[in-house]
């Protein structure tokens, strides 16, 4: 177990570290397609983490509740049998770190990493991204497939990065808005 353990923390380590060096985030553009509706919204998901050639996979459940007239997302990953992984509050601008597992921690850049996730797939793209549709941004691959939950998310979202060769598959379980009008 502490071999494991020690192995996937250099893992990650090099994974998060190589992707450290991208250049600083740009503005996504505006993307024809159906537009989400505005309002809070509360999703639970399942995220499969997969590392082609290192035989690794890591999967866990993320909660999130978005609002999308600030463009603002709060966000928990647990991991089996109710490990918080971590938990965030991210704008469009700022990121503050509500918690950080010690083990995701002494991962290099591992929050700065997360948080670029989320607002690439969250915050940026995905209230617009037509469904079986992809988009690429620059080295950044991002598919939207399956039905539609509560009528307008996405069910399955894939998220490819080439920078180094990994994959995260997102799938919506419940998605309901908050105060619905």
């Amino acid at each position: 177990m502490k071999y494991a353990r020690r192995a996937f923390l250099v893992l990650m380590g090099a994974l998060l570290g190589s992707l450290a060096a991208c250049g600083p985030r740009q503005t996504a553009p505006l993307l024809q397609g159906e537009r989400v509706k505005e309002g809070v919204w509360n999703l639970q998901h399942k995220l499969q983490l997969d590392i082609p050639g290192q035989n690794f996979s890591l999967g866990f459940t993320g909660m999130m509740r978005l609002d999308l007239e600030t463009r603002t997302a709060e966000v928990a990953g647990v991991a089996g049998l109710g490990l918080q992984l971590f938990s965030m509050r991210i704008t469009p601008d700022e990121a503050t770190i509500e918690y950080m597992h010690p083990m995701l921690s002494k991962i290099p850049h591992a929050p700065r990493y997360i948080v670029s996730c989320i607002r690439m797939i969250w915050l940026d793209y995905l209230p617009q991204l037509q469904l079986n549709s992809c988009l690429r941004h620059g080295e950044v691959l991002l598919a939207a497939t399956g039905d539609r939950l509560a009528g307008l998310w996405p069910e399955r979202v894939r998220y490819e990065d080439e920078r180094v060769p990994f994959t995260l598959n997102v799938r919506l379980l419940q998605a309901h808005r908050e105060n619905p009008q």
